[in-house]
């Protein structure tokens, strides 16, 4: 990371804001990041788990991202995190990526991909996929196995994965070779504990 200083602080989730339909509302979106920016926060995470991303199409993701960025940018650090990225397939990942790229972003965030328990090299490649679509911005392993099913239990196991102890900073490529054991899935690796 080049400034670790811009990422400490408080960092709220930024929560789901709909209109009295059910729709996205980027005019709520708006009111609560300014409101959130004058109670003080350091930055936010939009796209997590509490800002539903994952039960939105993505122009809803990126019409919420828009809107924190026309009220935040350059204010606090932001990290477009979790669903707002990470999607199930590489491509629409990588598009949100260049997407949260395109309009400033501090950082990019993402989970493993969700329901089938990946080898450390195939979760490595789609972490690299992502952080190439944004070559020009920081990458933040979020580890959450509870709700992406994939433990990264250790730091010697992350180091292996993403080559730099869980952080991808821009156009890191993991030199991975699939015949080499130390990357054969071990699902004894991946449990809870």
């Amino acid at each position: 990371m080049k400034d670790i200083k811009k990422y400490q602080g408080i960092f709220p989730a930024l929560y789901a804001c709909y209109d009295d339909a059910g729709n996205i509302s980027t005019d709520r979106v708006k009111k609560l990041t300014q409101w959130l920016i004058d109670q003080g926060v350091k930055g936010l995470y939009v796209g997590g788990s509490s800002g539903e991303c994952i039960y939105q199409s993505k122009e809803e993701r990126k019409a919420v991202l828009e809107a924190v960025m026309e009220v935040a940018k350059g204010k606090i650090t932001i990290i477009a995190h979790i669903a707002h990225v990470a999607c199930n397939n590489t491509k629409d990942s990588m598009e949100l990526a260049a997407h949260a790229e395109s309009v400033g972003v501090d950082a990019i965030a993402s989970i493993p991909p969700i329901y089938f328990k990946l080898p450390p090299y195939a979760i490595a490649k789609y972490w690299n996929d992502m952080s190439a679509a944004a070559p020009n911005t920081e990458f933040i392993i979020y580890n959450i196995p509870q709700l992406a099913g994939v433990a990264l239990m250790d730091a010697r196991s992350i180091a292996a994965t993403t080559a730099n102890g869980g952080i991808l900073t821009p156009a890191t490529e993991v030199d991975y070779d699939p015949t080499v054991p130390e990357y054969h899935y071990d699902p004894s690796s991946y449990e809870a504990r």
